[in-house]
Order: C-alpha cells, then structure tokens, then sequence
C-alpha cells in the first residue's frame, strides 16, 4: 500500500491548481519533470495526479492497477534494466482505462546509461502515457532528459505542516520550534527529527559556539559519531548550519529560544556566525564535487573559529 498524505496534497493543489486541471483534460498527456527539494510531498501529488487521471480511488495506491507503474526500488542507482522494464510494460495498451501512468520518484538516482535509455520513451511517447519524474537536483539528469519534459516546481512546506508532522516524536516545544526550521519545509525523516539526537547536535554547536578548545577532542568524537550512524555528510553539515541560523536569527530578532546554549551565541559578533556559516555552506558544496575528506575538512573549518583570529567587529565591541 502506497501512503498518500492528504494535507500536503492540498497545500500543493492550491499552489497547483491550473496544472492539475490541464492534466485531468481528456486529451493530455505527456512527460513533467516534478522539482523540488526532497521531502515536500512530490511522492503524494504525483499519486494524487494519478488517481485522478485513471479514475481510480483505491488500486492506484494499493499499487495492483494496471495502467499504473511506480517505480519502486530502493537502489542507489536505478539502472537501464529498470528502464527496460517500463519499456516491455508500455508495449501493451491501456486495459482499464484510456491512459497509462508511470512514476518515478528520485529520478535523480537514473544512471547515464539509463537516462539515455529513458530518452526513446521520452523523444516517442504513446499519445496515452502519462509521465512523472520527480527529482530533488534537476542538474543530476541530463539536459537532454530535462528538455523533453515540461518542468513543474514545487514549493517548501509550512510550518504549520511540517509541525503537524515532527510534533508527535516531541516533548519539549522549544525543541519541537528548532526542529520544525531544521526541516526547512520538508517533512523528510532524517537523524535529527528525533530530541535526543537533536540535543546531541545542539551540544554540538555549543561547544563551537563557546569556542571551548579543551572540549576539542569531544567535539570531534560527536562527529565522528554521527557519521558513523550512517547519516550522509553533507546532511551534517547543512543540520549545522541551520541551527546556526537559527540562533543567529533569533539573536538578531532578540527572541528568547528558551535553550540553554542560546547565552553562548550572545557572546560571539553577527560577522563572526556569518563567516562560519558561510564557510561551511563553501564547504558543502565542495563536497558535492570532490572526493574531499570530510572529518578532516570539517575539523579545520571548526577549529579555525574556535582557535582563529577575531574579526573586526568583535575587536570594537
């Protein structure tokens, strides 16, 4: 059985409205790219879509409809004998209704091989095929995939939704609140949706924050260990930069965060958190593109603002 969240999909549907009633026309069809940052409901609207174009309430998410394929693997990559599979299953016509639905979530994951594939069903489609890609980095397909596809971008959650969703696995609101701008309007499960994990990162912060150089090697051993959880790096580093944020935000609104470790951030210069944070989002996106160290690239930026010069608006104030 496929979830579908129905309060996203509304959400969506207002910010989608004449798209979606293109779609439901009898005479539409053809290949969208669905984009967006991961964890906003693409998933949800693209079944949604489908429903409605098949005319169907309930087989569509049991997934036993058949006119209906979602491409279902957990796969890092998803390979060209995937897409032979969806080319042997558009060899036959629609049998329930007149149009045929095909699903693909993470299509960022398609190998080139296999996007070279996909292009013949895209270059020649049966007039009845619908076609969905949903993708969180559009520059992981190719141009010529994205040219053949009309391109649908889709906005970052409320936080009224995303609160919806995290505050079940929450007891202390002050954390729930911090959570809830970690998320960044995405309700993806990741390791820090959960208190003691996100406690862990905030002591985390703390100890860069308090720039406490005899706390180094404690430092380093957080790290450590949440990598060795398995959580992917530069989800780490952009968890750190967003609690960053957060205090810098707060700190420049004077709100009180009702956190312990929000005392630490008063006692550091706006241009100094700035820099970090700004050092640390290079970083990030180096490690998209290289094959660079990450526990040795990170211990550098961090001891550099623990151990490095003062900035010139902490030499005046």
């Amino acid at each position: 059985m496929i979830m579908l969240d129905e309060e996203i999909v509304e959400f969506h549907l207002k910010k989608q409205s004449s798209f979606f009633e293109y779609l439901t026309l009898n005479d539409s069809s053809g290949s969208y790219l669905l984009s967006g940052n991961k964890g906003i409901g693409k998933k949800d609207f693209a079944l949604y879509l489908s429903k409605a174009i098949l005319c169907d309430t309930s087989k569509v998410l049991k997934g036993i409809h058949p006119d209906f394929y979602f491409l279902d693997t957990d796969k890092d990559k998803i390979t060209v004998e995937d897409v032979e599979a969806i080319e042997s299953w558009l060899d036959s016509p629609p049998f329930e209704s007149d149009k045929k639905v095909i699903i693909i979530p993470s299509s960022q994951r398609l190998s080139i091989i296999a996007q070279n594939k996909l292009l013949k069903i895209l270059e020649e489609p049966p007039p009845y095929l619908f076609f969905f890609l949903l993708v969180s980095n559009t520059s992981m397909l190719l141009p010529t995939v994205r040219s053949r596809c009309i391109d649908i971008n889709f906005d970052f959650l409320p936080d009224n939704l995303v609160l919806n969703y995290l505050e079940k696995d929450f007891d202390d609101k002050n954390l729930l609140d911090l959570a809830v701008f970690l998320s960044n309007g995405a309700i993806e499960k990741n390791y820090f949706c959960n208190e003691e994990n996100l406690k862990n990162l905030i002591d985390l912060v703390a100890i860069i924050a308090k720039k406490e150089v005899w706390k180094t090697d404690i430092l380093l051993d957080k790290i450590d260990n949440i990598v060795k959880s398995k959580i992917d790096s530069k989800v780490l580093t952009s968890s750190i930069i967003r609690v960053l944020t957060y205090f810098l935000k707060n700190k420049c609104l004077s709100n009180n965060t009702h956190l312990e470790v929000e005392n630490s951030f008063s006692t550091i210069s706006n241009i100094r958190l700035v820099e970090l944070i700004s050092r640390l989002d290079s970083f990030n996106t180096t490690l998209n593109s290289s094959n660079f160290n990450f526990r040795m690239g990170i211990e550098e930026i961090i001891l550099d603002f623990i151990l490095g010069n003062k900035s010139k608006e902490d030499l005046i104030s």
